[in-house]
């Protein structure tokens, strides 16, 4: 378990007595198995996970629930670092186990006492929240494009929070068309060119990415 404990970006440089210290605040616990719920997409965030072991699914739904976006994270992860405090304190994603995980849980108060007392656990959490930030600007600040491509690779990468590994949107390809102000024939061809490369899966209402970093490298060299 400290091998596991060293590879959270939260507590790398920390010696072992200071490791040993976060271990008697938090609790460690095994989940049984997938598709068990961590926490849920609107749920006030009270808690910080973190995913020693394993891999989960993030799914977060549209507010008008017309689209589901879909990825796989795998450990070590900390789940949602920024919704713990903020204007909004609620988790912005549902997370799902894709198989059996052991996770640690840090409750708010305890979060406030190893602010106070633990300069490393501070400056890593700061650096962690900074990390998430200039991702997400750098998702958001792409050039403009009239390159369809282009553009559907923006978003997906805008909506995940690595871009790299498997993904899965599911929305109706009229639905999709009209997010990207395109004609529904211009996304399904590409789509279907994009699965003809064997980048891509496509399902009814659904669009599955095996390895993200593939359909980007093949997007951006190709136009």
């Amino acid at each position: 378990m400290y091998t596991e404990l060293t590879q959270l970006p939260l507590l790398q440089g920390m010696n072992a007595a200071e490791i040993t210290q976060i271990q008697k605040q938090a609790s460690i616990y095994n989940t049984n198995g997938t598709n068990i719920h961590i926490c849920t997409q609107g749920e006030v965030c009270n808690r910080l996970y973190l995913l020693l072991k394993g891999s989960v699914v993030r799914r977060t739904s549209s507010a008008q629930k017309d689209f589901e976006f879909e990825e796989t994270l795998f450990a070590p992860w900390v789940i949602e670092p920024e919704s713990l405090y903020g204007l909004h304190c609620m988790y912005r994603s549902d997370y799902i186990t894709a198989e059996t995980c052991t996770l640690m849980t840090l409750e708010k108060p305890e979060m406030a006492k190893l602010f106070t007392r633990n300069d490393i656990f501070r400056m890593n959490y700061l650096n962690l929240l900074s990390a998430n930030i200039q991702y997400l600007k750098e998702q958001q600040m792409q050039p403009y494009t009239s390159c369809t491509a282009k553009r559907l690779i923006y978003l997906i990468r805008t909506l995940s929070s690595v871009s790299y590994g498997s993904k899965t949107m599911r929305i109706k390809m009229e639905d999709l068309a009209a997010y990207m102000n395109e004609t529904r024939l211009n996304i399904s061809r590409l789509l279907n060119h994009w699965q003809d490369q064997n980048l891509i899966k496509l399902q009814r209402k659904e669009i599955h990415i095996p390895r993200l970093e593939n359909l980007i490298s093949h997007a951006l060299a190709s136009h």
